[in-house]
């Protein structure tokens, strides 16, 4: 890319990044990228690691994320989705061409092999209850696969299904997947 056209990006993704405030967003204190070809953004402190670092680095080894810890991290994911969603300053849009793992996620799941898409470590084998949330939580990323924007959920309808699934007051229970 240009220096021209990524200066030009960056530029107007600080812009957005200024505007958005949010509890499950860390804030941003600046940016430099005038006396450097390096772009850099300076965030608060992350005290207690990013979530990365929890699900992929070396905190993920010495402290594992159980699942009712995975699924509220989901939940409060879902919840700053749904408002950079709903922010005009945002535009989200998915082509066919940005799809990578989630052809194979779909795959998986019309073959009635969600189990292979699941950790074996978070438990679903020995506890019932586990595994019928992480089913669900499969079956609505399938929804959320789907090629046409009408086939899938809104942020807010995540947000709710995610909190039924957990058994939150106020969540919906997601509907039955029919093949």
């Amino acid at each position: 890319m240009a220096a021209s056209v990524l200066s030009t990006t960056f530029k107007k993704e600080i812009d957005i990044l200024k505007i958005m405030k949010h509890p499950n967003l860390v804030i941003l204190y600046g940016c430099t990228s005038r006396h450097s070809s390096e772009l850099l953004l300076v965030y608060e402190y992350i005290s207690n690691g990013t979530l990365a670092g929890h699900l992929h680095g070396d905190r993920a080894e010495t402290c594992p994320l159980c699942w009712p810890i995975r699924l509220r991290i989901a939940i409060e994911t879902a919840s700053a989705l749904s408002f950079l969603h709903k922010s005009e300053a945002v535009d989200i849009t998915r082509h066919r061409h940005d799809i990578n793992l989630a052809n194979m996620a779909v795959s998986k799941i019309q073959n009635n092999a969600v189990h292979e898409l699941l950790d074996p470590s978070l438990g679903f084998a020995k506890d019932p209850e586990v595994k019928r949330m992480m089913i669900s939580v499969a079956e609505l990323v399938f929804r959320c696969l789907q090629q046409e924007r009408e086939g899938r959920p809104s942020m807010d309808e995540i947000v709710e299904i995610l909190k039924g699934i957990k058994g939150e007051k106020g969540g919906t229970q997601p509907p039955d997947v029919v093949d």
